[in-house]
């Protein structure tokens, strides 16, 4: 059980390596919700591919032990990845020696430079949405985000990891929500996939206005 009275620093440390290795590990495929990330991290790097030029700039932000990192490493050229875990950062070093890695808080960092910015996981985990997207700079950006408000397994599965609740807590948000944020900072969204009762994850390319 995690103490409800850590930082989010150690909140992270303690829980994004045992998250990483429930839901990838080639052992533990039937662990509640795993596929759903798998899905998620699959259908993410096609998108990349397929919409980012060879060679482009990539920020990733709670970029974890570097796993998309390392599917995409042949294809970006400048890559950034940012996570709050010292832990999960140095797998990723060591995953992925050739590009760049930061243990950091994204909302205190620079995150101007990049081509695309990248976020799978981490709008789940903010207090204020619409002032990550204010920092962000680049024209492109490909995320994800729970609509699960009217999906039982995924309540039913929140209550039992939040209880007794710990010092962050998952949420979720609307379309309405997310595309209001969005637009607010010169964004437009397109979703790239839509929620279901078993998968409340959704994915959302959005390119800045011109």
């Amino acid at each position: 059980m995690i103490d409800a009275t850590i930082t989010p620093q150690q909140f992270w440390e303690q829980k994004i390596l045992p998250w990483e290795k429930a839901r990838y590990s080639r052992w533990l495929t039937l662990y509640p919700l795993s596929w759903s990330v798998r899905s998620r991290m699959r259908r993410a790097r096609k998108i990349l591919m397929a919409r980012v030029p060879r060679g482009s700039a990539m920020l990733e932000l709670g970029c974890g032990s570097g796993r998309l990192a390392e599917q995409l490493q042949d294809h970006v050229g400048r890559y950034r990845g940012i996570d709050l875990a010292a832990s999960a950062i140095s797998q990723a070093r060591a995953r992925v020696p050739q590009l760049s890695f930061t243990v950091g808080d994204v909302l205190t960092q620079d995150l101007s430079g990049f081509d695309v910015t990248v976020f799978l996981g981490l709008t789940d985990w903010v207090d204020d949405l619409p002032a990550l997207f204010a920092k962000l700079h680049s024209p492109n950006i490909l995320f994800s985000y729970t609509q699960g408000r009217h999906s039982a397994p995924y309540q039913m599965y929140r209550r039992w990891m939040d209880n007794p609740r710990p010092c962050l807590h998952a949420r979720t948000y609307t379309e309405r929500e997310i595309r209001e944020a969005l637009a607010h900072c010169g964004y437009e969204m397109e979703l790239m996939t839509r929620p279901s009762v078993m998968n409340p994850g959704v994915l959302v390319w959005a390119h800045r206005h011109a």
